[in-house]
């Protein structure tokens, strides 16, 4: 099972939820920054691709070590 966003209690659930952290600032960014460019007429990339990071924890399946609380 995994999840999206890496939330902050992703990692102290049982098991540890595998997510996949993406830039949240960098689409709220991103889609203001393509907003403006609409409404000022120019032309907008349908397609935006950012960056992300896969975290792997238990609910992979893999031996991925509880962090303290």
């Amino acid at each position: 099972m995994a999840g999206f966003d890496d939330s902050v209690s992703a990692a102290y659930l049982n098991p540890s939820l595998t997510t996949v952290r993406a830039p949240t600032r960098l689409v709220g960014y991103e889609a203001a920054r393509k907003l403006l460019q609409i409404i000022q007429g120019e032309d907008v990339s349908v397609d935006t691709i950012l960056p992300v990071e896969m975290i792997y924890r238990r609910s992979c399946g893999c031996n991925y070590a509880q962090p303290e609380i």
